[in-house]
Parts: structure tokens; C-alpha cells; sequence
């Protein structure tokens, strides 16, 4: 076939508006006779010579020295678009049934979401809503009161398909006039096309016969041949049946719909998200074909899917007859710009054309583009591959293995792509190459998901499920985290199916394990540690090769998948359960109220507290942590470790990650920070060995020493190198002994400086949040406060004499103060009123001195400490109580509680003896320890660190150091509140350990202040000094003194001068305004020598040219016509300077 001449100016076929001219013109190759394609019904024949391929290019990158280059053939596709007076008829069937309980209210949302979509379609959509349980009704819907019927809908009773195919039928003989005694009737078209969608979790369950009625529906519909009919199927857990629903979409109807599938622990918006992706589906997808996309074979070009010539593929239409395709092809550089034949075999038709190829220039993001279409291309062989599978063809675990394989080095690959260098590019190749990443990265994430699902259980109907549900790549995105997520199940499925079966040879006899043992100490430990629900000790529950635990309440937010420590521990309970027990409570509470009632999903706030069980105070329970109590009991735990970790922090037990067992010790540091009880301190002793333990399984010790020796040798301020978390680090300093960090900690300095950090970087971290959207001149006030405090009128008290009363003073104030509860809004001015925040001024400072103590009062110390007690996270309040609850416990541990105790003393292993049951001495111990008779500030908090690690100098306590901190931490915390600012202050080195020298963190805080202070100062003088300036320029008569005054361009005043200029009338109020501002726009003053001659002179070094905006301004202010004079002038004074300077040569 000849190639066709270039038509820049050919009338378009079939209304088309617009076509590449770059490109050649579209040949077809038709029989003159042919089958209209149309995207509402397949059944009108039409002769037509319509335009199939309205749009075509082959596009190379011009890579140099490659004997083949990759390429994309892009085409865009237009068929006949549906008559624009076709209505739809929208028939949406929704199970009502007593199971849909727990996901009610999202069935109720995606219907709300379904009525506002289908009022704002441009054509007319008919909504017909049907609910069926034992029976099926329609909902008598208006626009008005559609809300309100669907809310005070309520799930209950059994499923009867019967009652809702009858139903369908009546609605579809009804508006299709089928049935009637009319001969009128038989030709009946409405113009209308239908689309069934049908939700349903179960089958049928009522002793009506559903089979006959499904037929009796199916032979109605073939006997409508005036409309296309579709049907689209929603399943929602493993209980509906996918052979069913996936029969019912592909036999019910002229054409097959899409079936999606979900379950609860996909999560709580699923069944809501691909609800919405139906009814989506619905309203902007037109026809789906069968094609061929061909090269002739001796053009020497190939498709990188097919490798060959030859590619497969089936085309979707939009509503509006459109498709877009973009497919990698390859071919030999030494032919690459020979015109190609190309052909589209479309079901019955054949379109033909001519296309020249076209170079891309060799660029960066080209590169990126190639690389990203052969990783697309490799992403769609496999995943054939994998769709091949069915029950019949089950993928052996050779098989599972490889897949992993392929998708893990995929994925690596896509994520080599830097982000970073990704926003480098322009906008067109940005967006294709940022489009063709995620794209990929989603199928990936699906892919997985699936394979995933094959290595955790055999082929099921399930399994079918998902296989049919990711047949539609691009219907449900996967999050980012959601991706994360899926990595590391397919991580750790190798690991746990070996732990699994370490897990099935356990085999304890615990009779024999208890043989022998001291009767009081296993009963005392029996009656303590025993399940609530169950009512077994945990010697039974070895037995039955299940362990005990104790219940807590928590929320997740998303983040926990990348930061575990985000986790929200609300309270734990002592209240002590089975595994087992709890996951059939779990099981139960979900099928009663729901996946996100019972668990909390990823949802956080006081009002989303879950619970599927409660405790012993009727407290709320949503999540489990085990003990470990006796090495026979262990055993049943350590080969679930993973399984326990990964769903206590993601709800998934696949989902382990190596920085989640960072939750237990955040767990343990909140624990000991609250108020504790006798039942409180068994189970927190028991805890501690539990962590212990965990430690030693999965090797965790070095890392938890190089978090100690992190925050022990690195800034506090160095955010990037702290540990995420405060409690993190106390429940770490809980299970070692003296001897084990001894190198970290290994004297009272060392422990002085551990507790003095954790503190400061409280007050930071809760600095942010008070004071957060706190301006630069807001804060320096804040700390200059801080740093004097207010100075007295007058001596308040005689008795007052000396420095060291004023301290001592000073010292009750900010310490011993009144505790208040304090109720601040973030998003009001509370905070600006209790601690009185106003701008600091830019004057002269008076104060000079921080270290004067004599006259001042630290009031706003005393409330801040106040603040970081009630509000700060954590509170000192928590603070104090972990600082207790270590100190007397590392007492306990290192044998110091009692003098009489052997060097060899092994604390854990004592406790191991009596079964998990912490001796009544060290319960009376640690209680004694506890006792808090003084306020919870942060001058108490300090001085109590030093207290328990130099005890032989508590009684002659330096308390001027003990303020210097207070202060230091204070101002440094409030200065440094933002990560940001704190790692470049870290970087600039003008951070400051407080601990070892507070006064020289004071000093850099008001060097600091008082550099800003002078700056502003300096600003204002010459803002004041600029402002005479431009006023005595504006009413001085003579010129020679105005030039001395126009600033240079460039300087910080010139804008406000120039702003003088552009006003109205200032002719009447300034004297010679138009000489003036003729100066102003030439730079060139003219004077008139006593003999007649005019002399021009340059006024600045540097010349202003006016701008359009400017231009327009003074245009304004003086008028166009009469400024454009203005203009002329200047430019004429100009001329006479050059004039004047230039070389008398240089004018010939």
C-alpha cells in the first residue's frame, strides 16, 4: 500500500475537530458494507466509512550507538458515540441480610455517594434501588428524602435471591412493556439501556427456588434485544459465592459486567471503595473489543509484550467513543525512520494506515521513560502468567517462589528510580513518567497481595475471588504505606511458615514440668495468672498449647506502618486473657459490630476507642500482649512472636518488621508512667521479663546500645539521630543489669545526664506544640522573659537579705508552685493569655545580666513547668514516675534493696522460680519508692535526679544550678522547637549542652535575641532615617538637595520612594514634581550655565529603567498622555549626557 499524500488542510471525517499534522493522514480499508461499532448496543447494522484510527505517531528515543531502539506507538481510537438521547436504567440490588451488620454503614455511604453521582450525570439516569433479605422491596426515593430512607434502613433477616430476581424481572417487564395484551407493545423502545449491580456477603438461603427465578430473568432479558444490558456482581467476604457472582455477571445480560470482591480485613473503607469503582464503571465505560494490532513483518518493527509483530489486546471505550492506546514496540536503528504499515483488526474490521516515525532527542527523562516502559512490559508478561492459575492449575511453590522473585526485583527496580530526580524534568515527561511508575507500582502491590494469599492458605473459592478482582489492574489503588505493608508480608512468609512448623513439634508435658515444684508458689501463680474469660490458669492453657497474656487498649493511625512508635497506647488492663480466647472474642465482635468497631482499624480520636472485649473493670480491650511467666509456657509463645508483634502493630500478622518491637518497650515505658496499684506492679515485673526475653529471641541487644549511645553522645537537638519515642528508651533501661551496660552507664554522672536529656528533649518535643504558629518576635519575648524574669518595684520580703535567700527563694517558687490543671485550645489564644506572650520590642536592653537573682521573680517558669506537668508529652508528671519506678527497680535487680544479698544475685531468675510471681519485698519496695509528697514540676523532677544518683550531696544541693538548667532547658527547648531549626542550630554549632554547662546555653540564648534585637533596631533607624530623607526631598525647592536625597536602585528604601512619585495632585503639594520626577526616570540632572549653555549631569552610578507595572502606575497618577511626554523628556536629558560624555571621534 503507497503511502498517502500529507493533507495539512483536509476536511476531517465524522465531525472530528482536530489531527495531528505532523502525523500522516488515516487510510482505511473497508468493505462497503459493515457493522457499525456504537457503545450502546452491538446489534444495529449501518453502512458507514467512518474514521477508526483518529490520531496515530510512532515515537523513538534517539539513542546513540544501539543497533535497536525502543519506541511507542501511539493511537487514538474514536468510534460512533452512543445517541445522546439514550437513558440508562441503573437497577443497584443491595443484600440487607442480618450478616451485612458490621459493614452497614459503608453500604449506606457508597449509596449516598451513588444518588449524588447519578443527579449530576449529563444524560438521564433512572435509579432503581432494591433491597432484598427474605423478601424485596424498592425504595421509594425523591430527591428530597433519599438521605433519610437510606439511613433508617437497618440490616437484618435472611438472603432470598428468588424474591429479588422476581423483583427485577417486574421492574424490567415494566419498563420494557414486556408481558402486555398490546400488539403496540411488541416494538416498544424506550431508548434506554440497563445496568444491574448486585451486592451480596452470603447465598441463598430461604427455601424458595432462586434457580427457576434466575432463569424466568434470563429469558426475559434475551427477549429485550432494543438495549444493552449489563450486570455487574459485588462480593464481600469468602461467604458469597464467587462461582455464582462471577456466573451471574457473565450470562446475565446482552454483554458480561465486572466483579469485585472484599473482605474485612482489607480494611474499613474497601467494600465502599470498589462499590464506588462499579458505579464509576457504570457511568463512564463504553464498550470493551476484542483486537489485533499488526506491522508487517518486513518493516522490521516488534511489540515488546508480544515479541513479535503481532499484538493481542482488548480495547475499552469511554461513554464517548474513545480509547487511547500507547504500547512499546522495538526496532533495528538502521531502518528506524522507514514510513510503517499498520494494521487494526477490530472483531469483524480491518483499519489500515501509513505512519512515519519521529525521533526523540537522547535525554535523561527519555532514558527514564524507556526503562519504565520495559519494566511495564515485564510487569504484563508475568502477570499472564500468574492469571493462568486457577483450581484446576494451583502455581506450586517453585512456582509462588518465583513469582516473588520476579515481583520483589521489579519492584527494586521501580524504586531505583529517584523520586528526587523524577521532579527535576519538565511537566509532560514529570507527569508520563510519574503516571507510569505508580501504575506499575499499584499492579505490583496487587500481584503481591495475591501471591501472598497463596502462601498463607490452599486454592479456595476466595482465592478465585482474588484472582478475578485484580483482573481489573487499574480499578483499586493501593497507598503507599499499603505497599510497604505488602513488602514485608512477602519478607517474612519464608520465616513464618518455618516458625509455623517449629511451632507444631512443641510439645510440653507440663505435668512433668511442674513435678516437684513448690505447691504454694505454682498455686499462688496459677490464681494470679489465669484467664478471665476462660477461667484457665496458664498451666492449662500450656496444656492445650495455648498461652496467656493481658489486655490493653489502643488506637493505630497509618503511619504505624513506617513509624511503629506512632502507635497510641490509651491505657493497658490487668486484666488477663488466652490467645486463643481473645481471637475467638475478636472473631466474634466483628461478625456482631464490625472490623473497626472492634479492633479500631487505623482510625484515632477519642471517640473511635474500640473494643472487642472488656476487662475485669469493664475497662475496653482491643489488642494483646503475652507473658512469659515459665520456660514451658514460653514455648508455645516464641514461634508466634512475630505473628503477635506484627498484628498488635499493623493488624496484620504477616506484617512483621524488625523496628516493631520498639511497640513492646513503648509499651512498657507508658506503663510504669502511670499510677500503679499492687496488680499493676505484678504485671509490669512480669512485663519486664517478658521484654527481657523478647530481647534475647530476636538478638535486639545492640540495637538498643546504639539508641543509648546515641542519646548519650549526640545532641539532644540532633532530631535525625534520637530515638522517636521517650518511653521507648525507658522501657529499654528496665531489662539489663549494672553489669550488662556498664560501658553505656557506668557510673552517676552517666545516669544524670541520661535522665537530664530525656527531659530536655520533652520539653522540646512539647515546645512544638504549644508554641508551634508562634512568630520569631513572639518567641524572643518568651525567652528574653525567661531568661530575667520580671524585675520587683520593691523588696516583697525583708527577710530577703543575701543572694543565696533570693535563690533558695526563687528555687520554692518555680518548684513547690500551686498545680493547676490547665484546658488550652490550639486553635485559639489560650496559650497567649496563661503565659502572657507578647512581641519582644527592638529596644536598647537594659538586662544584661541572666545570672542576677536579686529582685526578680520566675513566674512565667513556674507556669510553663506547669504546662509541661498537665500538657506536655511526655507530662513531668510521667516523667518523675519513670524515674522512680527504674531507680527502685534497678535497685531491685542489681540486689542493692537489700545489703545482706550475694554478689551472684540473679533477680530474674528468682522471679522465674516462683512461676512469674514478683516477691511481696519488692512490691513493698518499689511502693515505698513511689511516695510523691511534693509537686510534679520540673525543678522537682531535677532535683530528685540528682537526689538518687549523688545522694551524699542531696542535703547541700547547688539549687543556682538547679535554675540555670531549669532556664536553659527552658529557652533552648522553645528556641529550638521545630526539627528543622533545631538540626541546623546543631550543624551551625550554636546548640549547647544544658546538662554539662547550662550558663553557656543562657549566654548563646542571649547573644541570639540580642543579634535580632539589633538587627530590628538597625532597620528601624534606617526605615525612620530614610523616611526624613524622602520627606525633606519632597518639600525642598532646591534640585541640587533633591538628588542628594534619591536613593540608589536597589537599596531597601527605594520601592516607598518611588511610591511617593506615582501619587495624584502632587503637583499642588510638592514644589518642580515634574522636574523631579524627570530626574528620577533619566538619572540625569540639567543645569543652565550663566552663559546660556546647558550642562548635564549624572545624579546615581546606577540607572533605574521604569518596568510595565511601574509605568502603569505613574501613567495613572499623571496621565497617559502627559507621562508618555514625561517619558520623551527623560529620554531626550539622556541623550544630551551621552551627548556630552561621548568621544568628539566617535560622532563622524
Amino acid at each position: 500500500m503507497e503511502p498517502p499524500p500529507q493533507a495539512d488542510t483536509t476536511p476531517l471525517p465524522n465531525g472530528l475537530d482536530s489531527i495531528n499534522l505532523n502525523t500522516p493522514y488515516v487510510e482505511i480499508e473497508q468493505p462497503q458494507q459493515q457493522q457499525q461499532i456504537n457503545t450502546t448496543t452491538t446489534t444495529t447494522t449501518t453502512p458507514t466509512t467512518m474514521s477508526m484510527i483518529s490520531y496515530g505517531e510512532i515515537e523513538f528515543a534517539d539513542f546513540k550507538d544501539s543497533a535497536v531502539l525502543d519506541g511507542t506507538l501511539k493511537l487514538q481510537l474514536q468510534v460512533p458515540p452512543p445517541e445522546t438521547e439514550r437513558k440508562l436504567l441503573l437497577i443497584v440490588m443491595v443484600d440487607k441480610s442480618g450478616s451485612m451488620r458490621h459493614v452497614w454503614n459503608q453500604v449506606q455511604t457508597a449509596l449516598q455517594y451513588l444518588f449524588t453521582n447519578t443527579l449530576n450525570q449529563p444524560n438521564e439516569v433512572i435509579l432503581e434501588l432494591v433491597f432484598f433479605n427474605n423478601t424485596a422491596f424498592r425504595l421509594p426515593w425523591t430527591v428530597d428524602n433519599y438521605r433519610e430512607l437510606l439511613m433508617n434502613e437497618r440490616a437484618s433477616g435472611k438472603t432470598c435471591f428468588a424474591a429479588l430476581f422476581s423483583l427485577v424481572g417486574d421492574i424490567l417487564r415494566q419498563y420494557f412493556r414486556k408481558g402486555t395484551a398490546f400488539k403496540s407493545d411488541l416494538y416498544y423502545d424506550p431508548k434506554t439501556d440497563v445496568s444491574l449491580v448486585l451486592l451480596t456477603d452470603g447465598s441463598h438461603t430461604t427455601v424458595r427456588d432462586h434457580r427457576a427465578a434466575f432463569s424466568e430473568l434470563q429469558q426475559l432479558i434475551k427477549t429485550i434485544g432494543c438495549a444493552t444490558i449489563t450486570t455487574h456482581t459485588m462480593g464481600f467476604t469468602e461467604n458469597s459465592r464467587y462461582s455464582d457472582l462471577d456466573g451471574i455477571r457473565r450470562i446475565l445480560g446482552s454483554r458480561p459486567g465486572i466483579y469485585q470482591y472484599a473482605e474485612p480485613s482489607d480494611g474499613p473503607h474497601a467494600l465502599h471503595d470498589k462499590l464506588n469503582f462499579i458505579f464509576k464503571w457504570v457511568f463512564t465505560t463504553g464498550d470493551t473489543f476484542e483486537s489485533n494490532l499488526c506491522f508487517d513483518v518486513g518493516d522490521n518493527i516488534q511489540f515488546m509484550e508480544s515479541g513479535s509483530s503481532t499484538l493481542p489486546m482488548k480495547l475499552i471505550f469511554d461513554v464517548d467513543g474513545l480509547c487511547d492506546v500507547n504500547v512499546s514496540v522495538t526496532r533495528r536503528a538502521d531502518s528506524i525512520m522507514k514510513p510503517v504499515n499498520f494494521t487494526l483488526q477490530l472483531e469483524n474490521k480491518r483499519f489500515s494506515t501509513v505512519l512515519t516515525p519521529s525521533l526523540v532527542a537522547q535525554t535523561q527523562d527519555a532514558m527514564v521513560i524507556r526503562n519504565l516502559s520495559r519494566y511495564h512490559v515485564e510487569l504484563n508478561k508475568l502477570y499472564t502468567r500468574v492469571n493462568s492459575h486457577d483450581q484446576k492449575n494451583v502455581p506450586s511453590d517453585e512456582n509462588k517462589k518465583q513469582y516473588i522473585k520476579e515481583l520483589l526485583d521489579l519492584q527494586k527496580l521501580l524504586n531505583d528510580i529517584d523520586n528526587a530526580l523524577i521532579f527535576t524534568f519538565s511537566r509532560v515527561p514529570r507527569q508520563t513518567i510519574t503516571e507510569m511508575k505508580t501504575n506499575c507500582l499499584n499492579q505490583i502491590s496487587q500481584l503481591l497481595e495475591l501471591v501472598n494469599g497463596w502462601i498463607k492458605t490452599e486454592w479456595t473459592a476466595k482465592t478465585s475471588a482474588r484472582m478475578a478482582n485484580i483482573t481489573y489492574q487499574f480499578m483499586f489503588k493501593n497507598a503507599g504505606r499499603q505497599r510497604r505493608a505488602t513488602m514485608k508480608i512477602t519478607r517474612n512468609a519464608n520465616t513464618m511458615m518455618r516458625e509455623a512448623d517449629n511451632l507444631k513439634q512443641v510439645d510440653v508435658d507440663i505435668d512433668e514440668v511442674l513435678e516437684g515444684v513448690d505447691k504454694d508458689l505454682l498455686e499462688a501463680s496459677q490464681s494470679l495468672f489465669s484467664c478471665t474469660l476462660s477461667l484457665c490458669n496458664w498451666a492449662e492453657l500450656v496444656e492445650e498449647h495455648d498461652c496467656l497474656g493481658f489486655g490493653l487498649s489502643i488506637q493505630r493511625p497509618e503511619t504505624v506502618i513506617d513509624d511503629p512508635t506512632q502507635i497510641r497506647i490509651n491505657d493497658y488492663s490487668t486484666t488477663f486473657l488466652g490467645k486463643s480466647t481473645l481471637e475467638d472474642a475478636i472473631a466474634l465482635s466483628v461478625h456482631s459490630v464490625g472490623q473497626e468497631k472492634t479492633t479500631g482499624g487505623f482510625e484515632v480520636g477519642r471517640d473511635k476507642i474500640a473494643a472487642a472485649v472488656r476487662g475485669r473493670g469493664r475497662e475496653p480491650i482491643n489488642a494483646w500482649m503475652p507473658l512469659y511467666l515459665h520456660d514451658a509456657h514460653w514455648q508455645n509463645i516464641k514461634f508466634q512472636l512475630r505473628n503477635i508483634i506484627a498484628y498488635y502493630t499493623t493488624l496484620d500478622p504477616m506484617a512483621f518488621s524488625y523496628d516493631q518491637i520498639n511497640t513492646i518497650f513503648l509499651l512498657l515505658g507508658t506503663m510504669v508512667s502511670k499510677d500503679i496499684g499492687e496488680r499493676q506492679l505484678q504485671l509490669i515485673i512480669q512485663f519486664i521479663r517478658t521484654c527481657r526475653e523478647i530481647t534475647h529471641h530476636f538478638k535486639f541487644q545492640e540495637n538498643i546500645k546504639k539508641q543509648l549511645i546515641s542519646l548519650l553522645t549526640k545532641p539532644v537537638y540532633n532530631v535525625s539521630e534520637q530515638p522517636k519515642n521517650i518511653f521507648v528508651v525507658i522501657g529499654y533501661l528496665m531489662i539489663f543489669t549494672d553489669n550488662e551496660i556498664k560501658e553505656l552507664l557506668g557510673n552517676d554522672i552517666d545516669w544524670i545526664r541520661l535522665w537530664e536529656s530525656l527531659v530536655e528533649s520533652a520539653v522540646r518535643r512539647s515546645s512544638f506544640t504549644f508554641l508551634r504558629e508562634k512568630e520569631q518576635s513572639e518567641i524572643d519575648g518568651v525567652v528574653n522573659d525567661i531568661l530575667y524574669g520580671e524585675e520587683l518595684t520593691c523588696d516583697t520580703d525583708s527577710k530577703l537579705k543575701t543572694e543565696e535567700d533570693w535563690i533558695n527563694n526563687i528555687f520554692e517558687q518555680v518548684t513547690n508552685y500551686e498545680s493547676k490543671e490547665v484546658n488550652i485550645r490550639h486553635d485559639s489564644d489560650d496559650i497567649d493569655k496563661y503565659l502572657n506572650i507578647r512581641r519582644l520590642q527592638p529596644t536598647p536592653n537594659s538586662k544584661n545580666d541572666f545570672k542576677i537573682f536579686e529582685n526578680r521573680s520566675y513566674n512565667l517558669i513556674a507556669k510553663y513547668s506547669n504546662l509541661l506537668e498537665n500538657r506536655g508529652y511526655p507530662t513531668v508528671t510521667a516523667m518523675k514516675s519513670c524515674l522512680q519506678f527504674v531507680y527502685n527497680w534497678r535497685n531491685i535487680v542489681n540486689g542493692r534493696y537489700k545489703p545482706e544479698l550475694p554478689s551472684d544475685f540473679d533477680a530474674f531468675k528468682l522471679i522465674d522460680s516462683q512461676f512469674g510471681v514478683a516477691p511481696t519485698e519488692w512490691i513493698d519496695y518499689i511502693k515505698s519508692g513511689m511516695t510523691n509528697n511534693s509537686t510534679n514540676s520540673l525543678g522537682n523532677y531535677l532535683a530528685a535526679v540528682h537526689t538518687y544518683y549523688t545522694p551524699t550531696a542531696a542535703a547541700s544541693l547547688d539549687k543556682s544550678i538547679i535554675l540555670y538548667k531549669l532556664k536553659s532547658m527552658i529557652c533552648q527547648g522553645v528556641m529550638y522547637r521545630v526539627n528543622r531549626v533545631a538540626n541546623a542550630a546543631v550543624e551551625r554549632g550554636v546548640f549547647t549542652d544544658t546538662c554539662a554547662n547550662p550558663l553557656e546555653c543562657l549566654s548563646e540564648m542571649k547573644r541570639q535575641v540580642d543579634d535580632r534585637q539589633a538587627i530590628l533596631l538597625k532597620k528601624m533607624e534606617q526605615a525612620l532615617y530614610f523616611s526624613q530623607r524622602i520627606s525633606s526631598g519632597l518639600k525642598s525647592t532646591d534640585l541640587d538637595l533633591f538628588s542628594s536625597t534619591i536613593p540608589k536602585h536597589g537599596e531597601p528604601g527605594f520601592p516607598i520612594f518611588i511610591q511617593q512619585w506615582q501619587k495624584r495632585n502632587l503637583e499642588i503639594e510638592v514644589p518642580f514634581a515634574e522636574q523631579k520626577v524627570l530626574m528620577i526616570l533619566s538619572n540625569v540632572r540639567i543645569l543652565i550655565l550663566d552663559n546660556g549653555e546647558a550642562v548635564a549631569f549624572q545624579v546615581k552610578k546606577v540607572v533605574w529603567n521604569i518596568g510595565k507595572k511601574a509605568f502603569n502606575r505613574f501613567s495613572a497618577a499623571w496621565g497617559r498622555d502627559r507621562f508618555l511626554q514625561m517619558s520623551f523628556n527623560a529620554d531626550h536629558q539622556r541623550y544630551l549626557l551621552d551627548k556630552q560624555n561621548a568621544n568628539p571621534e566617535d560622532l563622524f
